[in-house]
């Protein structure tokens, strides 16, 4: 009868303890490293940081009428850059979305556009500040009457 029982001494293989050990540290440093050194990259990479937006101060309303074939002067407008950029003021026919005209000026400066238009009516322009990195503010809406 003994030949037919089941073999119950198993030899369980022996394991070595240090050894994955020491390879889920190493893993674990390697890792480590890796985002250490992408959180120090993007920290300190300038082309990711925020840039703030060009922000308009104030408008002027136009001082003089505007007449039909004539150069009239739109509204005296001023914007600031948070890094002291040129600005360039460009004013866009909302209709057709064409350039009408372009001011360059410094941060803070007041600038006052020269316009010339055909026919009279109401003038429905929109005006954009871009600075010298090339961000620009929201589109603001002006509106000229023409005699």
């Amino acid at each position: 009868m003994p030949d037919s029982s089941p073999d119950t001494n198993v030899k369980i293989p022996k394991i070595r303890q240090g050894i994955p050990t020491v390879y889920g540290l190493i893993i674990m440093l390697v890792v480590l490293v890796g985002v250490g050194s992408m959180f120090i990259f993007l920290a300190s990479s300038p082309d990711l940081e925020p840039v703030p937006d060009v922000y308009v101060r104030h408008e002027k309303k136009i001082s003089e009428d505007c007449v039909a074939g004539g150069t009239c002067q739109g509204p005296t407008v001023s914007a600031e850059d948070p890094e002291g950029d040129k600005l360039t003021y460009k004013f866009y026919d909302k209709a057709t979305g064409e350039l009408v005209t372009e001011v360059v000026g410094n941060s803070g400066e007041e600038v006052t556009p020269q316009f010339t238009f055909d026919k009279s009516g109401e003038k429905e322009l929109y005006m954009v500040v871009e600075d010298g990195s090339g961000h620009t503010s929201k589109d603001y809406p002006i509106i000229i009457p023409v005699k």
